[in-house]
């Protein structure tokens, strides 16, 4: 078992079975680094989709009042790279939460990106205009769900 070093809170480090322990200060400021990219994170969210009055009905396949939107069945192209990309939201923010709020929102800008990107791909043409109107917007949410579709 490893020993503790007494003179580990001024300022020297110890380390002991692949943990670096450093000073006081410094676990108080990557804590702090943490807690407001945790707090950005939560607060925060991405909305995918589109604005366009057909848009629901071109992803699901019936618009909402149960009328036929598209012979060929449900489109789903926004569902579909938000559950191809679902490990990778938790595995890469996940991994920005240590490097404070400006990488969580690096990260979230990259995802959302190719997000829209394959959705876009994914997305029904006939003029095009469904495909330009796919964007991100962010909002406070207040809820858990850092990236979702609407």
């Amino acid at each position: 078992m490893p020993s503790i070093n007494r003179n580990l809170f001024s300022g020297q480090f110890m380390s002991a079975g692949g943990v670096t322990l450093v000073g006081l200060a410094e676990a108080t400021a990557a804590l702090d680094r943490l807690a407001k990219a945790a707090s950005a994170l939560a607060s925060r969210g991405v909305a995918i989709g589109s604005d366009l009055p057909y848009a629901w009905g071109q992803h699901w396949g019936y618009y909402r009042n149960a009328k036929l939107a598209r012979r060929a069945g449900a489109t789903l192209y926004l569902l579909t790279p938000m559950r191809a990309n679902q490990d990778r939201i938790k595995t890469d923010l996940a991994r920005a939460l240590p490097d404070g709020p400006e990488a969580v929102q690096q990260t979230m800008d990259q995802i959302t990106s190719d997000i829209v990107s394959q959705a876009q791909d994914l997305a029904p043409v006939k003029t095009g205009n469904l495909r330009a109107s796919i964007h991100t917007e962010y909002r406070d949410t207040g809820r858990g769900a850092p990236i979702f579709f609407g």
